[in-house]
């Protein structure tokens, strides 16, 4: 049961994560550049 609810949430979790870690280091590059 939490094997199939894992992957799906992993995979959400991932894409937030890269969109904010995008998100914030063209911000960063804004600010500094």
């Amino acid at each position: 049961m939490l094997g199939q609810l894992l992957g799906p949430l992993l995979g959400v979790v991932t894409g937030i994560l890269n969109t904010v870690i995008s998100t914030v280091t063209s911000l960063l590059g804004g600010l500094l550049g």
